[in-house]
């Protein structure tokens, strides 16, 4: 149930931290098969389990964040040039961006089509303008 309601289905919720006065904090993971070495084909190990915070709608009439804990693998291979990544996933956040995927569609739509300013909805979400333009400007068109 509460995966529906972080709108991620394919997720685990780990935890829902709630510290008055500041963002509803909903702690996630998502379940991955441990993938081949992109450069050698051969096994991979977790590196580490690396949070990143991403600025989400607000959720009960509260601002939010996701806390994904995503996994870095690394390729124990003293040959391949790979080395190490980290793993993604397109329906939590587009890489690089410190907003989920929902709220970039949600921002770009509110700037976009309904006129309002960066700053309007930066304040909205709890966040600062240059995380609403660096989303307007890679989920917007002109």
């Amino acid at each position: 149930m509460c995966e529906l309601l972080v709108g991620l289905p394919d997720v685990n919720v780990l935890a829902v931290v709630d510290v008055a006065g500041q963002p509803l904090r909903v702690h996630v993971e998502t379940p991955e098969p441990r993938p081949a070495c992109p450069g050698c084909g051969g096994e991979v190990a977790i590196k580490d389990r690396p949070s990143v915070e991403l600025v989400d709608l607000a959720v009960f009439g509260r601002r939010a964040r996701l806390v994904w804990r995503k996994h870095r693998w690394s390729c124990p291979s003293p040959t391949c040039a790979v080395g190490s990544w980290t793993g993604g996933h397109p329906a939590i956040a587009a890489p690089r961006l410190g907003m989920t995927d929902r709220a970039g569609r949600w921002v770009t739509e509110q700037v976009g089509r309904h006129g309002r300013t960066m700053n309007e909805v930066a304040l909205e979400l709890g966040c600062d303008w240059h995380t609403i333009k660096d989303t307007v400007l890679a989920y917007g068109t002109r």
